[in-house]
């Protein structure tokens, strides 16, 4: 099949200069547009005991499909609470071309880094990453398939528990959807 070209933006989100949740850093021209995507990527702050481990999220935000990781945010210059979010957005109409999600995972951070430097990630249609899937990995991804056959009698949830092996389900998840799911 044809090879295309997908651009990848970056925004950089957490507390800004006015304690508020916000923008601190973006490949995107359209400042606006980084602003208004960065407002949907906060998540509650955390509180009462509750801690935060660095997690995975996606979904749909304007015109992007938008695969951040969040961490929590333990520096001294910011309010006890806080998260810090490394953003990709992907063009809609670039998500049809994007066969594996765990190409993309591989760019996401390891650990929190707020001053790390960002470009424009540029990958072809057809990169794709080796996963090992072991007997007791795929035992409970077919629970996953298991609960999308049925997601209606599932409230239109499905959770994975814990994070082992979440960005493989997610992957693989991802390529078993139509482009209208």
């Amino acid at each position: 099949g044809i090879i295309v070209e997908i651009e990848i933006n970056q925004i950089l989100c957490g507390e800004d200069e006015k304690g508020g949740w916000g923008l601190i850093k973006t490949t995107f021209n359209d400042l606006s547009l980084a602003k208004r995507i960065a407002f949907y990527t906060d998540i509650q702050d955390q509180i009462g005991g509750l801690h935060w481990k660095p997690t995975v999220r996606g979904f749909m935000c304007e015109d992007y499909f938008l695969i951040m990781k969040t961490f929590p945010d333990k520096s001294l210059e910011v309010r006890p609470g806080r998260v810090f979010s490394h953003v990709f957005a992907i063009l809609r109409a670039d998500l049809i071309n994007v066969v594996d999600l765990y190409a993309i995972f591989d760019f996401l951070p390891k650990k929190l880094n707020k001053n790390c430097s960002i470009d424009i990630i540029k990958i072809d249609s057809k990169t794709c990453v080796e996963q090992d899937s072991s007997k007791s990995f795929l035992k409970r991804f077919n629970k996953v398939i298991h609960g999308f056959v049925s997601i209606h009698n599932y409230g239109n949830t499905i959770i994975w528990v814990g994070d082992e092996d979440y960005e493989i389900a997610i992957s693989k998840y991802w390529q078993i959807l139509s482009i209208e799911e």
